[in-house]
Parts: C-alpha cells; sequence; structure tokens
C-alpha cells in the first residue's frame, strides 16, 4: 500500500458504538445509566486521562480523545468541594468530549452523571485497571484508524511468510491458495484480503469475519477449511511480506517478442479473442491503433478494443469487419481452436481448418505488407497449411512458444508480407 494510497484510505474518525460492540470483549466497557449518543465521533487514536484539566490547567486540552478516569482522577475529585466538581464537569463536558471510561469498575458521582446527561456524552466502567484499558483502547484504536483498504487476492501464511496471491478474475488464485494450504500451510483470507497499514511501518492482512475459514473454489463450492484441514490449516491475520500477481503467460507476447509483429497506429483484428488476453495484449502493446475482436463469447470491456459477438465465418460478419475499418489490415491474430474432444488427430484437423479459414479472410483484408498469426496443431492438415502459407506470404515461419505445454500439439505461424 503506498503512502499516497495510506492517506486516501485513512479512516477521519471512528463512533463510541464502533469501539463499544468490536472490542466489547477485550476493553469490557458497561455503560452506566443510559447510553446517551453512541454516535459521538473520537477523532484520535489514544485515550487521555483528564488529570491536569481537573486540576485547572486548561491551556491543553485533549478534547478528541477517549477520557479515562481512573483511582487517581476520582481520588482528587473527592477532595474538592461540590461547587469546584460541578465546575470542573461542566468546563470539561462543554469540549464535546466523545466519551467517558471509569476503570477499575469505580462509580461516578451523581453530578458528573447529571453533566454528563447534559451534554449527551456517554459513561462506561470496565473492570479493567487503569494502564491495562489504556493499553488496550490504544491498541483498539490504532488499528481502527489505520488506512486499509480491500485487495483482491487471496491469502496464505508460508513458513511464516505472509503471501498475498492476486490476479486477474479466473486465473486460479483460489486454486493455488488451495495447494498451498493442502500442503500443510495456513490459509489467511481467500478471494478478498483486507490489508491494513499499522503505524506506518508494516501491512497486515486479514478476511472477512463472516467468511473467515472459508475458500470458495471454482466447480465445487464452498468449503470449511478449518473442518478439512484442521485448526492448524487457517490464521485470522497474518503481517504481509510478499505479494505475488499471477498472470496470464501470454503467448502472443512472446510471438511479439520474438518476430516483432506489433507495431503502433496500425488496424488489427483478433479472431476468437476470448477470454481477452490477447486484446488486452494488443490494447496494452499498440497505441493509437484500431483495434477489432470477434468471439462465439462475450469478453469483458477492453480499453481500445472493440468486441463483436459472432462467428467470423459467416460472410455477413466478415462484411462487418471490413465496413468496421474502411481499410485494409496491419495484422491479423487468430488464437482460435475447437473445444478439445480427447481426440488429438480430431482435434488438429478441426483447429488446422480453422487456421484455413483464418489465413484465406487474412489474405483478402491484409495490406501488402500485413502480416497473419494463427495457432496450428501438429497434425494431417499441417504440410498443406504450410505450403499454402508459403504461396501466399513471402515470410513464413512455425514457432512453439514456451507458454505452450511440451506434450501439446498447438504451434503458432507468423506469416508476413503477401505475394
Amino acid at each position: 500500500m503506498s503512502k499516497k494510497n495510506s492517506q486516501k484510505n485513512a479512516v477521519p474518525y471512528v463512533t463510541v458504538e464502533q469501539l463499544v460492540s468490536e472490542h466489547d470483549q477485550e476493553l469490557q466497557l458497561h455503560p452506566i445509566g443510559a447510553a446517551h449518543n453512541l454516535q459521538r465521533k473520537i477523532h484520535e487514536p489514544t485515550v487521555n486521562r483528564p488529570g491536569l484539566a481537573l486540576a485547572g490547567f486548561k491551556k491543553y486540552f485533549a478534547s478528541k480523545r477517549v477520557q479515562v478516569f481512573g483511582s487517581v482522577e476520582t481520588t482528587y475529585l473527592r477532595s474538592l468541594s461540590a461547587q469546584e466538581r460541578d465546575e470542573r464537569y461542566r468546563w470539561i463536558f462543554k469540549t464535546q468530549i466523545p466519551c467517558v471510561v471509569f476503570s477499575r469498575n469505580l462509580n461516578p458521582d451523581a453530578a458528573l452523571l447529571k453533566a454528563a446527561k447534559k451534554a449527551k456524552v456517554p459513561v462506561f466502567k470496565t473492570p479493567l485497571i487503569t494502564m491495562r484499558f489504556i493499553n488496550l483502547a490504544t491498541l483498539a484504536l490504532e488499528m481502527m484508524f489505520a488506512p486499509r483498504c480491500n485487495e483482491i487476492g487471496g491469502m496464505v501464511d508460508i513458513l511464516g511468510v505472509g503471501v498475498i496471491i492476486r490476479g486477474d478474475s479466473g486465473i486460479g488464485k483460489s486454486e493455488a491458495v488451495l495447494a498451498l494450504v493442502e500442503r500443510g500451510y495456513s490459509l489467511v483470507a481467500d478471494d478478498v484480503t483486507i490489508v491494513t497499514r499499522i503505524d506506518n511501518h508494516y501491512i497486515v492482512g486479514t478476511s472477512n469475519e463472516m467468511t473467515r475459514n472459508l475458500m470458495e473454489i471454482r466447480g465445487i463450492g464452498i468449503i470449511d477449511v478449518a473442518a478439512m484441514f484442521g485448526v492448524r490449516s487457517f490464521r485470522t491475520e497474518k503481517q504481509v511480506n510478499l505479494v505475488v500477481t499471477l498472470v496470464h503467460w501470454d503467448k502472443l507476447k512472446e510471438i511479439d517478442k520474438k518476430f516483432n509483429i506489433i507495431k503502433n497506429g496500425i488496424n488489427i483484428v483478433d479472431l476468437g479473442s476470448a477470454p481477452g488476453s490477447w486484446s488486452q495484449y494488443l490494447s496494452e502493446k499498440s497505441k493509437n491503433s484500431k483495434i477489432f475482436s470477434i468471439d462465439l463469447k462475450e469478453v469483458r470491456k477492453i480499453i481500445n478494443v472493440s468486441h463483436m459477438v459472432g462467428d467470423f465465418l459467416e460472410e455477413n460478419i466478415q462484411l462487418k469487419i471490413s465496413n468496421f475499418f474502411q481499410d485494409k489490415l496491419d495484422l491479423v491474430v487468430s488464437d482460435m481452436a475447437v473445444n478439445t474432444t480427447g481426440n488429438k488427430n480430431l482435434d488438429a484437423i478441426v483447429t488446422g481448418e480453422l487456421c484455413m479459414e483464418a489465413m484465406k479472410f487474412a489474405l483478402e483484408i491484409l495490406k501488402k505488407k500485413g502480416k497473419f498469426v494463427s495457432k496450428i496443431f501438429m497434425g494431417s492438415s499441417f504440410n498443406e497449411i504450410v505450403s499454402f502459407a508459403k504461396k501466399s506470404f513471402i515470410e513464413v515461419r512455425v514457432f512453439k512458444p514456451s507458454a505452450s505445454k511440451k506434450d501439446s500439439k498447438e504451434s503458432f505461424i507468423i506469416c508476413k508480407i503477401l505475394r
């Protein structure tokens, strides 16, 4: 979390009600009489003992803090006359303090309760000794005031190292976290990690209380990690030491790096664009370009990319693509492939047919120095496609990116400059 973001997400105040409800267990605050105006605001993440103000020193008084009365304050007040006590009470409550807490289960006198009621200031007592309450309340308030934000990603404790795993939707964040939990590491948060900056020195991650110990796994549903792997398999919070961002291992990026196919200010069409990683890369790499993507499925909106749902094999769709550009294209890319059937030879044949159709379309719509990139599978139609490409383009290369699985028949054909 950057300093700029921490300032943006800083908490300007917390209410008395928030302090009491969120930290009831450790602070043990009990209202004395009717609880007046619990929406009063605490503006500073610490507490104050009003001893000097009660003694008459009023030049500086921390009125924005929770006021704590311990044995020293109550003993001193008993030494004053009733008139003096009333005067001190009126002055303190006139400063609009958020609330008053009596430690050691001490009971305030009737005059203080009357003044508090008139000023609509809540009064509490706690069985804790004064310094114990001050320490716990300060820690609680510092946590409540700490800058925080939600990070889209899971978090896991790996041998004492707090690791946030983030990335685009559907990339496998939860699956990665679950795999680590299965190996004996501890879950902190799934899907959304609440990140808090403590004292501007370190960052702590935790989960929403409602979803703590739970994970949602695509295709399975919600699982209870504690029930499946035991109570040691989760932690309520952990300091963040490392952030890992999962990214799509983009084959187009690897192809572009090797063959230098993408320029700025060009016309590009992305055939079979779902889930959108190629269009995303084209948008980021090719500035001031006109980019059109098409697929049978809807794709999330990508900046500078116009998307159409349809089958590019249909003549009317091809006409719409041509009309969109009103000019010849510089680059046609295709990552089209059929849904795998398990029969690699059949998959290669059908994907080869898609590659051939995409190439024929590219020949009609590309400029003389245009480029064509398409997925191609090693199979019975492979030589036929490569031979056709060499008759149609001056430069033809077949390349298998390192991002492709080693046992996969997948490769890509890169063609440049029409004959």
